[in-house]
């Protein structure tokens, strides 16, 4: 895609699926379109997950280092007839599922 833009000379915007390991995927991809030397858009961050519990404390941190607040921010959608996600055990800093 990278190759695309270039050939384009698009700027470019990237979403951030907020879940596991996404800090460092999305530090790598933001060091990428630096170098190569592309212009950095901005960036989407999208909730993927219901149990990502620092989801708000990874966009302010993404939008420390990239120097930008996110475009958009989309929120996890519950699909229809899908039960609601079980919430963490209060010991695990939850309010559990009543």
């Amino acid at each position: 895609m990278a190759d695309i833009a270039g050939k384009l000379a698009l700027p470019v915007i990237f979403v951030v699926g907020l879940r596991l390991g996404c800090l460092n995927h999305a530090l790598l991809t933001r060091e990428a379109i630096r170098s190569s030397g592309l212009p950095f858009a901005g960036w989407i961050a999208n909730k993927m997950a219901a149990e990502m519990p620092l989801a708000n404390a990874n966009i302010e941190t993404l939008t420390s280092r990239f120097g930008a607040r996110p475009l958009a921010i989309v929120p996890r959608r519950q699909l229809r007839g899908q039960r609601a996600p079980a919430m963490p055990h209060p010991a695990m800093g939850g309010r559990g599922r009543k």
